[in-house]
């Protein structure tokens, strides 16, 4: 029970200060579960969902049931019209098939750009437009250590100080 009092004293503290609160939703568990934690704050907090074209339906139908009430914006990205103009994502690039070679024949790029440019890059240009000064993510510092890059590297150039994580030190099974 101290862990949970713990994060609901980071989100407390957090929106205390912030005029333009947002929370980032990715539609997973910890998320969900930060979206349950903000409950209190659902008349002050604005919610933004970035995902691709290529959702499950049934995945987008359960998210958008959790965001009923709360003030929020869907952002989608064409994961299909992404693909074909950049390749496949693949953690393994033969030389011949990069996106930039003149006749790679399929296209194959590194797994990590698909999800920078489909969701963090949009997510990113929203946040500034919006003129967020809070950022209330999911990411457990256990996501951190399976990931190579961390969610505020990716929002650059908004400030670290920022982008907070209230579950930053919970784990899978919490």
């Amino acid at each position: 029970m101290e862990k949970l009092e713990k994060t609901r004293r980071i989100i407390d503290d957090a929106l205390s200060v912030a005029s333009r609160p947002v929370l980032t939703l990715s539609g997973g568990k910890d998320s969900l579960v930060l979206l349950d934690l903000c409950e209190g704050y659902r008349d002050r907090l604005h919610v933004v969902w970035a995902r691709t074209s290529e959702a499950f339906p049934h995945m987008v139908e359960f998210v958008k049931k959790q965001l009923v009430g709360w003030d929020h914006a869907e952002l989608v990205s064409d994961q299909a019209r992404f693909f074909a103009r950049k390749g496949l994502p693949s953690a393994i690039i033969p030389v011949r098939h990069r996106p930039h070679e003149k006749n790679p024949g399929i296209l194959i790029q590194s797994n990590g750009y698909c999800c920078k440019d489909l969701q963090y890059r949009p997510l990113g240009r929203y946040l500034r437009d919006y003129g967020a000064d809070l950022v209330l993510h999911g990411q457990t510092a256990e996501d951190l250590r399976k990931l190579k890059s961390s969610f505020p590297q990716m929002l650059r150039p908004l400030r670290n100080d920022c982008i907070i994580a209230p579950l930053d030190n919970w784990t899978e099974a919490e």
